[in-house]
């Protein structure tokens, strides 16, 4: 009896996609997003959600799950076309929505006419402010001066 197989294997990327992942994987750690996954997509037409995107201009989006640290970034087609220093521009934009996308989230609760608590967006506010200023310091972190444990 023949074996059935499993799903076909991926295509070797291409020099740019190297890129582009190369991209993702020096920069994840630059903004603290070790901890996050990270998926690169590469579909020939833009859409983001809802909302399209303009094909001309738009060289990535990112659809971001803040409470599972999941996000999948698509490349679109004027990647390609973009000198590289725009290219990884773009690639640090789009990881940054890592970082906010919780408050996003959460203001759109608010305009839908629901609630937040405070503590809920405080927290919120604190873990942005402190991933930036991570960044800020190019991770170099402070002293600490946590009291001791206790036996």
């Amino acid at each position: 009896m023949k074996k059935k197989a499993r799903g076909t294997p991926p295509l070797p990327l291409k020099p740019l996609e190297k890129e582009a992942k190369a991209l993702m994987l020096k920069w994840q750690p630059e903004l603290f997003l070790h901890d996050w996954f990270f998926e690169l997509l590469f579909p020939d037409e833009p859409f983001n959600g809802e909302k399209e995107v303009d094909k001309r201009t738009t060289l990535a989006s990112i659809s971001v799950d803040p409470v599972y640290q999941k996000a999948w970034i698509s490349i679109y087609p004027s990647w390609f076309k973009a000198p590289s220093d725009v290219r990884e521009h773009a690639m640090v934009h789009e990881l940054c929505h890592c970082l906010t996308q919780r408050i996003w989230d959460l203001s759109g609760v608010f305009r839908d006419g629901g609630m937040v608590s405070e503590r809920e967006l405080s927290d919120s506010i604190e873990n942005l402010t402190q991933k930036i200023s991570y960044v800020a310091m190019r991770g170099r972190w402070p002293a600490r001066t946590f009291p001791k444990e206790r036996a």
